[in-house]
């Protein structure tokens, strides 16, 4: 039962996880946002393209992230 009652924040987790990577960049941490950054700098005509594709990268981990999260909280759901 507490094992049902965890999966929706420990999935939100997970997201928030990977949607703040980005700050490790701060700590010099490379990673996809420094890899970003330094692409953008070394190619500055395809600057937008280059960090829509980042975004799309985010997305791709985070959105089936979500989608898992919301298919195990329909089979576990905890019967109130």
């Amino acid at each position: 039962q507490a094992f049902r009652m965890t999966i929706p924040p420990l999935i939100n987790v997970f997201i928030a996880l990977t949607k703040n990577t980005s700050v490790a960049g701060g700590f010099f941490v490379v990673e996809l946002f420094a890899t970003t950054r330094q692409l953008a700098n070394d190619n500055g005509n395809i600057v937008l393209p280059i960090l829509f594709t980042a975004a799309a990268l985010y997305l791709v981990v985070t959105v089936p992230l979500g989608l898992a999260a919301g298919q195990l909280e329909k089979r576990w759901v905890v019967r109130r």
